[in-house]
């Protein structure tokens, strides 16, 4: 994992924007952000982080363009799944470690730069559910309450086509999904999200936040 924070950065501490929408354009148009929106079955938190370019990084960047100078890189640091089952209640939770998270797939909805009048670059994210709750890895199928706890480190970094070795260009900033869903039995398809929050910082959770 990178340095949470650098001297002379290239590129700012992150903006975590979570309500309203988008400040650029992603996949054609402007995304609505905040946590826990229904998608089909599925459920997301849609967040935009901003990299706004110091005078330290447009001096070194010169005349290149900003999609091939910089790199975003992305570390999902955690998750952690709590399923609430019948007469068993909060079972011992899912937990899956630190993984890869780079915007590589799709580069072209979640990545978005702006070259005037400020240069920035613009990271669109949507964790959550995919598909329904109770089919997704780690969640009980017989589940009729989840709690959802996921952590990331977001950051970029030169390209290495114009540096030598792994070089950090802005700070990394450390934040959370969270996601408190249910629905009314184990035959229903549908849930409901009792409550969501996209948070900034270390989130240390050692039980689920549903009750």
């Amino acid at each position: 994992m990178p340095l949470e924070d650098i001297t002379n950065p290239l590129l700012r501490l992150p903006e975590m924007r979570t309500s309203g929408v988008t400040l650029l354009n992603h996949g054609g148009g402007k995304m609505s952000l905040g946590a826990g929106q229904p998608m089909l079955f599925g459920i997301v938190s849609p967040v935009e982080f901003i990299f706004r370019e110091t005078k330290d990084g447009s001096s070194a960047r010169a005349s290149r363009p900003l999609d091939k100078f910089y790199r975003l890189r992305q570390t999902s640091t955690g998750t952690k799944i709590w399923s609430f089952v019948g007469d068993q209640g909060w079972l011992a939770p899912w937990v899956y470690g630190s993984q890869n998270d780079d915007p590589t797939d799709n580069v072209e909805s979640v990545l978005s730069y702006q070259t005037a009048p400020d240069p920035l670059i613009s990271f669109y994210d949507s964790p959550g559910f995919s598909s329904p709750p109770h089919t997704s890895v780690g969640v009980n199928p017989k589940a009729t309450r989840v709690y959802l706890l996921q952590s990331f480190q977001v950051w970029c970094e030169i390209a290495p086509s114009f540096s030598r070795g792994v070089f950090q260009a802005s700070p990394a900033k450390n934040w959370n999904n969270m996601l408190c869903v249910q629905r009314d039995s184990t035959d229903t398809i549908q849930w409901k999200v009792s409550s969501g929050a996209l948070v900034a910082g270390r989130a240390v959770v050692d039980r689920p936040l549903c009750d």
